[in-house]
C-alpha cells in the first residue's frame, strides 16, 4: 500500500503580489524554504502510519530532509 504525503506549495494570487512588492516569499524556494523543515518534522511523527513517499518542494533545503525519509522507508 502507498502512502503519500505532499509538501508541494501553490502560491495564490495574494502570496505572488506580495512577493512582488517584497512584502512575501519572492519565490517558492524561499517559501520552502520555511514549509520544508516543517514537514520533515510531521513526517517523523507519522513514520509509525505507514508513510512512505513524501514530496516537496526543494527538498536541498532541509539538509535532514534525505535522511530522515531513507531511515523510514527503511525502517517499515
Amino acid at each position: 500500500m502507498l502512502f503519500v504525503l505532499q509538501g508541494i506549495l501553490t502560491p495564490d494570487g495574494g502570496m505572488i503580489a506580495k512577493g512582488r512588492i517584497g512584502a512575501g516569499p519572492g519565490s517558492i524556494k524561499r517559501l520552502a524554504a520555511k514549509v520544508t523543515p516543517a514537514v520533515t518534522g510531521w513526517v517523523q511523527g507519522w513514520a509509525a502510519r505507514g508513510i512512505n513517499i513524501v514530496i516537496v518542494d526543494w527538498y536541498t533545503v532541509e539538509p535532514r530532509y534525505a535522511d530522515v525519509i531513507i531511515r523510514i522507508n527503511v525502517k517499515h
